[in-house]
C-alpha cells in the first residue's frame, strides 16, 4: 500500500496532470493518506471543490494515530531534534503514521527529507 501526502492528493483534484499520473501510477495498490492529510485537505478547502475531494477521500483508506503510531512520532522527533534540524509537526505525524505501518509515503515536499527514511519517496 502506499500513503499519498496531502500536497499530492490536493494536486491530483485541482487537475493537475504530473499528480494524477503518479497516483495512476501505483494503480495496483490500495492507496491511503492519514487521519492528519484529511485534517489538512477538509480544513479551508475550497467548497466548489469539495465534492470531489470528498469523492477521492471515500476511496482512500485513513491511517489513524495510535500508540505504535506515537512511538515512531518520537522517534523521529528525537532524531531530527538531536540534528538541530526544524521540521513542521503534521509531517513529522503523517511521516510516522507511514513508517509506523511499513508503508510508503509519496510525496513531493523535500521537506521529508529530514527524517532519512527509503520508505518516504519524494516525487515530482
Amino acid at each position: 500500500m502506499v500513503v499519498f501526502d496531502t500536497n499530492i492528493i490536493l494536486s491530483a483534484v485541482h487537475g493537475d496532470r504530473w499528480a494524477i499520473e503518479l497516483m495512476e501510477s501505483y494503480g495496483g495498490e490500495a492507496a491511503a493518506v492519514t487521519i492528519f492529510n484529511k485534517y489538512e485537505m477538509l480544513r479551508g478547502f475550497d467548497p466548489e471543490e469539495e465534492k470531489v475531494l470528498l469523492e477521492v477521500l471515500e476511496r482512500l483508506i485513513v491511517y489513524s494515530f495510535g500508540d505504535k503510531e506515537l512511538d515512531q512520532a518520537v522517534k523521529l522527533y528525537t532524531k531530527v531534534f538531536s540534528e538541530r534540524r526544524r521540521v513542521d509537526e503534521f509531517d513529522l505525524l503523517i511521516a510516522a503514521i507511514a513508517l509506523a505501518n511499513n508503508e510508503t509515503l509519496v510525496t513531493n515536499d523535500e521537506d521529508f527529507k529530514v527524517f532519512g527514511s527509503d520508505k518516504i519517496l519524494i516525487s515530482r
